[in-house]
């Protein structure tokens, strides 16, 4: 649809932790409620990594439910985008290098989407509108690995925030290929760029949006809206989001695996962490920033325009000093040690999990944080009690929220 816009939704990264964005799609609007019903509720999209795969997934007219059952729990397709590299096992090893093929991701999410409804996958991306009577603008946040930039893979050409507004369709990536390019991280996890046809300079390669610190694109969803003449005073935002941990710092009231260590600095424990931390992109900023832009300074006179919805994985606080794992999380995780807890095992899960235990466990943290049992993550925190600010403290307030501003 063409702007200015009023409605947006933005789905963070998070490769299979994106499950619990469709999940909370499901608790939102109906888990058996179609895709394409669920997009024209909004006029804008953003999506990055994971979340673009969700949204992929909708535009597919696939329900919640078919997302999170067909798509993230199955191992089967799991396993088609996540497919290994010959050494794989020896860049585990080592804590640093890339494990899985770039190449087989781009065949595995054109198998799955042709699957669903074939010719979607080679379908130009700015030609998806003639796929519903309303969907909305869709944006995938990618990084142009060559000009060393952020990438915005545009279904609305002459967007008004874009650096070549008009661009014609001969230029534009395939449905599949703009998901591709959401979903490359780097480092750690895929071998190459992603790569398909592009201007007359040649073929263009993109890593994840993560790269270009878009791993929660609210923020770029609101610029992008303003930049196409918005009214920042009658936006409304739904912001959803794959988790984040937010543990104490190790200390004499709080030890690990409830805390964090501070550990000491180093070319490669440093490099390891930036593999992680680009992808990861701990969200706060983006929510709290975008917050404001709505909202102005304190709390809005009435309702929030602005939600943010994501799972806080967080020990559990026991009177003013104490710390114990939270109930849902406290037993013993399968195929582990068996001194490790399964939140011990929640807190350290990568964003590429594949096993079936490991998938299991995003899938129970998604129930307990839509059943209240979960924290879930404020826009912004009060760190010494860890509890809201601003925003929501629980899914329910979250999901009310959401729901008065974009039912």
């Amino acid at each position: 649809m063409a702007p200015p816009y009023t409605k947006i939704l933005s789905l963070d990264g998070g490769g299979s932790w994106a499950l619990i964005e469709a999940y909370a799609l499901g608790e939102l609007y109906g888990p058996d409620t179609k895709g394409r019903e669920i997009l024209e509720r909004f006029d804008l999209v953003f999506a990055n990594s994971g979340g673009s795969i969700v949204v992929g997934a909708l535009v597919a007219n696939q329900t919640p439910r078919q997302i999170v059952g067909d798509f993230f729990l199955d191992e089967d397709k799991r396993r088609s985008i996540f497919k290994t590299t010959g050494t794989a096992f020896l860049t585990s090893w080592v804590g640093l290098g890339p494990r899985y093929r770039t190449a087989s991701k781009l065949e595995g999410l054109r198998q799955i989407f042709g699957n669903i409804e074939p010719g979607l996958p080679d379908m130009p991306f700015d030609k998806l509108g003639g796929l519903g009577r309303r969907l909305p603008d869709l944006v995938f946040t990618s990084f142009d690995y060559d000009r060393l930039r952020a990438t915005y893979l545009r279904s609305y050409l002459n967007s008004g925030a874009s650096s070549n507004p008009g661009v014609s369709s001969h230029n534009s990536p395939t449905f599949a290929e703009a998901i591709h390019a959401s979903t490359n991280a780097p480092v750690n996890y895929f071998d190459q760029p992603a790569l398909f046809g592009g201007d007359a300079a040649g073929d263009r390669r993109y890593w994840d949006g993560g790269i270009s610190g878009l791993n929660n694109p609210c923020l770029a969803a609101v610029t992008e809206a303003l930049a196409n003449g918005s009214d920042p005073g009658a936006l409304k935002v739904i912001s959803l989001g794959t988790a984040t941990v937010l543990l104490p710092l190790a200390s004499g009231a709080v030890e690990p695996p409830l805390a964090v260590r501070r550990c000491n600095a180093g070319l490669l424990g440093d490099i390891r962490k930036l593999a992680k931390a680009v992808v990861d992109d701990p969200p706060d900023a983006a929510s709290y920033i975008s917050y404001r832009i709505l909202h102005g300074g304190g709390k809005p006179a009435g309702a929030p325009r602005f939600v943010r919805l994501s799972p806080l994985i967080q020990p559990k606080r026991v009177g003013t000093d104490g710390w114990d794992y939270p109930d849902a999380f406290r037993g013993g995780f399968p195929e582990a040690d068996d001194e490790m807890t399964a939140f011990e095992r929640l807190v350290e899960l990568d964003m590429d999990a594949i096993a079936p235990n490991d998938v299991d466990l995003i899938w129970q943290l998604a129930k307990e944080w839509t059943s209240g049992n979960m924290a879930n993550q404020p826009v912004q925190v009060a760190d010494d009690v860890r509890s809201a600010i601003v925003g929501h403290d629980s899914f329910l307030d979250a999901k009310a929220a959401a729901l008065a501003i974009v039912g």
